[in-house]
């Protein structure tokens, strides 16, 4: 049960800390940062998830290349 509250609690921080710049990123209508940091957030709450519940067999454990590639998708438009 601990696993749970430990990986909702991790995405919670993630998405506290980095919904602030989502927001002044929306605020100012940057679309680059809005992209960076939808990114981000969800890159790290994919990590967080991954690592937290694949250790303890609860998450099917997924090669790395499909998170870079989204993670690409998401990089291109920022350039």
């Amino acid at each position: 049960m601990y696993r749970y509250i430990l990986c909702i609690t991790i995405c919670a921080v993630i998405w506290v800390v980095n919904g602030k710049w989502l927001v002044q990123a929306v605020r100012k209508r940057i679309a680059s940062e809005i992209y960076i940091h939808t990114g981000l957030g969800i890159f790290f709450t994919l990590l967080a998830v991954e690592l937290t519940l694949g250790i303890f067999r609860l998450w099917m454990r997924f090669d790395i290349l499909w998170l870079r590639i989204i993670g690409l998708i998401l990089y291109i438009p920022t350039g």
